[in-house]
């Protein structure tokens, strides 16, 4: 239903916009554009600040524009993927309404779910039926759409701007027709074979009504100019006329040879790069690639396969998603990955934990509970998830010997909409101790079951009952409760996760002295070659924390902190080398952890 209310909302604004005095309609037009040019351009500009920030061309501005100029391959990449991005924005102007009503109206009827979609993520849900509606065929069905709607309402006799409309979408078509053949070109983007390949089982088709599309609109926009872009409506000799024209020899001629004007020169402009488009598929239809030694175009490839997985999990197509990893010949990490998220979405937990397994295996990687669990997690987190997955997988955690600490940092982050007596009540019934979920409405009652509960479990799960207890204040405030909970902790020892989620629960005055001496124990066990880079990540945020604390301290236990101090935690950090473990994530939040030491050294001083 997604794509029906899309088309509706579109229809209703358009038929809005016409129907208005024709000088709303000028002052609607040039606000609409302005937005649109706003959008396109922030969202290149945000496009750009995400290849830096991934590192695709350099750590910053100045090592990526020298890497580009001195390397001739990447001078080609750069000025491709400048041109495919300048067509893309230049659609985005024009349609950036499709994607706002895609990105907003498909949100409706998604009970159940945690709201954590981006709006491209709901665009793809919403493109999923009948497939038209997807990121390649998004623009070109708005296009058709728009033609077909300036049709109906110039059958009317309406008396608008329709030659300006024309221009719009015949320069957003030609964008896209060279975007094309730009992205096929680009080493650093999807040709359009290839993202066909990725979402759709048919790409041969699909290619095809592709190019329906784009022709059927760009006949009718050119046919439309040509009859100088008013009513009457183009009979069907001059369509015929035009077609014939985007083909005839002498048509070529004329365009090299006459002296035409601008807007004769880019309608031929547009003609040209459709040809182009078009032999390229009737190369790549007709084989001639496979017979130059080249593999086929169409030819759906394991990398395809789990590309059409995810998009068929994201639209909660399961089956489907099953049988296109089912085609994959050689399973890789990626391929495990994807099956993992499979079996999450559906709720199979056991599933799930043997994808995570091999996946593992696969890497080369640690293959306990523990592992396998901060895995499914990571996924959990990541992915939508309903709340009764992520309570399996903590019941799952509970039921294979996943230590203390490990279920401790996934309880911090636990979300499951309460607070107080509430997430008390829900992380235990999450955790599987409670096997009935309580339903008294008194608050004493349920006080006293949880102190129980809370009770039984510190033997065992000390830290856990820990941070519930904390989690649960302050309405959850029981002294007695937490004497023994803190006593059975004392009794234990724990790794630098536990330690490090004690030291900010459990705040003292010497948090910059806990900083710097679990930074040394991190420093050494980074360069341990038995530590995978999952649990490296795992203690960092807990250092963000404390270095929090340094920073505003809590009010009422505000300490004056040397420099001095500061400057040797800085000095730890300076050579803890997370880039050898070859993970992005590690390595940006260790150089984040720097930069705000680096604040705090500047503010002390």
């Amino acid at each position: 239903m997604g794509e029906v209310r899309i088309v509706l909302s579109i229809a209703a604004l358009l038929a809005l916009f016409f129907l208005s005095p024709h000088a709303l309609q000028t002052k609607a037009f040039s606000t609409y554009f302005q937005l649109g040019i706003i959008i396109s351009l922030s969202t290149i500009v945000g496009i750009i600040v995400l290849v830096l920030k991934h590192r695709g061309w350099g750590a910053s501005i100045r090592s990526t524009i020298g890497y580009i100029v001195f390397d001739p391959p990447s001078v080609f990449a750069a000025l491709t993927l400048t041109v495919y991005l300048v067509c893309a924005g230049l659609n985005l102007a024009v349609f950036w309404l499709v994607l706002l009503l895609a990105g907003l109206l498909t949100t409706i009827g998604r009970e159940g779910r945690q709201t954590k979609e981006t709006p491209f993520q709901r665009l793809s849900r919403a493109d999923r039926k009948p497939g038209f509606l997807s990121e390649q065929f998004l623009f070109p069905v708005a296009t058709a759409f728009s033609c077909a709607a300036i049709f109906a309402i110039a059958l009317s006799g309406a008396e608008v701007g329709y030659r300006s409309v024309f221009w719009i979408l015949l320069i957003a078509t030609t964008a896209r027709l060279v975007g094309y053949s730009a992205s096929d070109m680009s080493p650093a983007t999807e040709g359009l074979t290839e993202n066909l390949r990725r979402r759709y089982s048919r790409p041969r088709l699909m290619y095809f009504l592709l190019l329906v599309l784009e022709g059927g609109s760009l006949l009718f926009l050119l046919t439309s100019l040509r009859s100088n872009g008013a009513p009457p409506l183009p009979s069907l000799y001059e369509y015929k006329e035009t077609f014939l024209a985007i083909y005839q020899p002498d048509s070529w001629y004329n365009f090299v040879t006459s002296s035409l004007g601008i807007e004769e020169y880019f309608a031929a402009f547009s003609a040209i790069m459709f040809n182009v488009s078009l032999l390229s598929y009737v190369v790549q239809f007709s084989g001639l690639p496979v017979l130059v030694g080249k593999d086929d175009p169409f030819k759906i490839t394991d990398s395809d396969f789990i590309a059409l997985a995810e998009y068929a999990i994201q639209s909660d197509h399961y089956t489907e998603a099953e049988k296109y990893l089912g085609a994959v010949q050689i399973h890789t990490n990626a391929s495990r990955e994807t099956e993992l998220r499979l079996w999450l979405a559906r709720g199979d937990v056991e599933s799930a934990a043997r994808a995570a397994q091999e996946c593992r295996e696969l890497c080369q990687q640690k293959t306990d509970s523990s592992s396998v669990f901060r895995q499914m997690m990571r996924e959990v987190r990541k992915q939508l998830t309903s709340r009764h997955t992520e309570n399996q997988v903590l019941k799952w955690a509970v039921a294979n010997g996943v230590s203390d600490e490990e279920l401790a940092h996934a309880l911090i982050g636990f979300t499951p909409g309460s607070s107080g007596l509430n997430f008390v009540k829900d992380a235990l019934v999450a955790l599987g101790f409670f096997k009935t979920n309580p339903t008294t409405s008194n608050s004493q009652e349920l006080e006293t079951q949880l102190h129980i509960e809370l009770e039984g479990i510190c033997r065992d799960y000390p830290l856990c009952a820990f941070v519930v207890l904390k989690l649960g204040l302050p309405e959850f405030k029981n002294d007695e409760l937490h004497a023994k909970v803190f006593n059975n902790l004392m009794k234990r020892s724990y790794s630098i996760l536990g330690e490090a989620i004690l030291a900010v629960f459990s705040y003292n005055e010497d948090v910059l002295e806990t900083l710097k001496t679990l930074s040394e124990r991190y420093g050494t066990l980074i360069n341990a070659k038995d530590v995978d880079a999952d649990e490296l990540l795992g203690p960092l945020p807990y250092f963000l924390n404390l270095i929090h604390h340094i920073e505003r301290p809590v009010k009422g236990q505000e300490k004056e902190f040397a420099v001095a101090d500061v400057d040797q935690v800085l000095a730890i950090w300076n050579n803890v080398n997370g880039s050898a473990r070859n993970d992005r994530e590690l390595v940006a939040t260790i150089r984040h952890i720097r930069k705000r030491l680096r604040r705090v050294k500047r503010r002390l001083s």
